[in-house]
């Protein structure tokens, strides 16, 4: 994703409240062993 010009931002645990500051539409999730992105 980085090297297609998108901005990656990672959440750790324990600061999931703050993901709002961030104004992210997409987000990486694992899916049957494969990453996969989806809109929010």
């Amino acid at each position: 994703l980085r090297k297609q010009g998108e901005t990656v931002v990672c959440v750790l645990p324990g600061h999931e409240s703050e993901v709002d500051e961030f104004q992210c539409d997409r987000e990486l999730v694992a899916n049957a062993g494969k990453w996969v992105v989806q809109a929010v």
